[in-house]
């Protein structure tokens, strides 16, 4: 889920995560790219359903390229997703 702006134009979100299992109390790391033809720079992931983790976040990072004559924007988020309780638990959809 990502925040209540929506950027204009072509919009791309890709996510990874580094493993897909873990013990209780050690982290995985969890990578978000939005990229778009529009402004990234106030667009905030939103972190609701992510009750069953402690959550790490890094200060997003944005990068402005030119393609084609075209200003275009990637933002990528990481964040470090900590299980608070055993079992299996699912990562929430992006």
């Amino acid at each position: 889920p990502v925040s209540s702006y929506i950027p204009v134009g072509k919009v791309r979100v890709t996510s990874q995560i580094d493993k897909r299992n873990t013990m209780q109390g050690e982290g995985v790391n969890l990578s978000v790219v939005v990229e778009s033809d529009g402004n990234l720079r106030p667009l905030e992931l939103s972190l609701d359903g992510f009750n069953d983790f402690e959550i790490y976040p890094d200060a997003p990072q944005v990068e402005t390229f030119i393609e084609s004559g075209k200003i275009t924007q990637k933002k990528k988020f990481l964040l470090a997703l900590v299980p608070q309780r055993s079992g299996t638990i699912a990562v929430p959809a992006i």
